[in-house]
């Protein structure tokens, strides 16, 4: 158990420690490069942590969800595509005003693209959702709840 925590650990440090450092690293394309890799080591975490309990459905459910956010990633070229109709619906926006807003977003956080027709697997980039979320995202937070009630039936009634 208390390796399974180290890796959960491990890969959600991964993936925070990069969302702060964007900033550092000035080139596009390495940016995005390490994006890819990052993704993978998370992914890798999850695999091997789910190793170790193949029980926890919850925990698959987040290994495919984040398999799905590698995969649309990595057709992208290290960039999740996010729908601009999806960003407007979410913040009440004209169409010019989403657009504007998602630029801002894309170069500030170089983690997304504007979703358009060159752009590769749309279907599971961020477009769903009052948040803008991808399908993903959407797995990745169904996991966490499950294994986190799966945690707790564990703890409360010893049923694993």
């Amino acid at each position: 158990m208390l390796l399974q925590c180290f890796l959960w650990l491990l890969a959600e440090f991964i993936f925070s420690y990069t969302m702060i450092s964007a900033e550092r690293i000035k080139s596009l394309r390495i940016y995005s490069f390490v994006n890819v890799i990052i993704f993978i080591l998370i992914c890798f975490c999850l695999i091997k942590l789910y190793s170790l309990d193949p029980r926890n459905v919850g925990l698959l459910i987040n290994i495919i969800g984040a398999l799905f956010n590698t995969i649309v990633i990595i057709a992208n070229k290290g960039l999740m595509p996010v729908d601009i109709r999806a960003v407007q619906r979410a913040l009440n926006l004209s169409e010019l005003g989403a657009k504007t807003e998602l630029d801002i977003i894309c170069k500030i956080r170089r983690q997304h693209t504007i979703m358009t027709d060159s752009t590769k697997l749309n279907i599971l980039g961020d477009k769903y959702g009052s948040k803008v979320c991808s399908v993903g995202d959407i797995l990745i937070i169904g996991g966490i709840i499950l294994a986190g009630l799966q945690l707790i039936l564990f703890l409360i009634l010893g049923i694993a």
